[in-house]
């Protein structure tokens, strides 16, 4: 069984602020199937509002949503999943004024990975919009690992670009990613897991 605790960030200083904070766990089930549940907290909030003491914002809000992934490995060298993200995220509406509430999660994804050489893997999904489950963009990507301790990653969902790396041990493991938000810039992701 694994637990990782995750953190996820999307602000713009003093404008809005986004954070998730996660508990993941997941284990194998049945031969070469794996699932994973992540119970997240939602937390939005608009300090540009409260600055300039905006009368219909309402605070910032605390909501709980969940993720889920399954993860098909028939082969050594193939793997296939299918994951949910942010199921139960409601529309985030921070101000009272708001005609058309954005939303943001609600999330599907199909998805393999083809292990080219022992350290050399490629992988590419068929991901949904967040919170449009009727239109899907295609993501590739591509990861190479040093001495079984670290690995480096990148990818891209259209023009936007991805990089990560990872530092892995029997017991744990610490993964930072940078990629670049339409509207919000460079996004930066850190997880830390413990593997038991």
């Amino acid at each position: 069984m694994n637990i990782v605790a995750g953190w996820h960030e999307r602000s713009v200083v003093d404008v809005y602020g986004e954070r998730t904070a996660s508990l993941i766990f997941a284990r194998n089930v049945a031969g070469e199937l794996d699932i994973g549940i992540a119970a997240k907290l939602f937390m939005t909030s608009a300090p540009g509002a409260e600055t300039w003491a905006d009368p219909t914002y309402d605070g910032p809000k605390y909501n709980l949503c969940a993720d889920l992934g399954i993860l098909y490995s028939p082969a050594p060298k193939w793997r296939f999943g299918f994951a949910t993200r942010s199921f139960g995220e409601p529309d985030i509406r921070l101000l009272e004024s708001t005609e058309a509430p954005d939303s943001p999660g609600k999330q599907l994804a199909f998805g393999a990975a083809w292990a080219v050489v022992e350290d050399f893997n490629l992988a590419a999904d068929i991901v949904s919009n967040e919170g449009d489950l009727h239109r899907w963009t295609p993501r590739v990507g591509m990861e190479i690992e040093f001495f079984d301790v670290l690995s480096v990653r990148a990818g891209s969902k259209g023009e936007h670009l991805a990089l990560g790396a990872g530092l892995e041990s029997k017991n744990w493991a610490f993964d930072v990613g940078l990629t670049n938000h339409r509207w919000l810039g460079n996004i930066y992701r850190f997880t830390i897991a413990l593997n038991y």
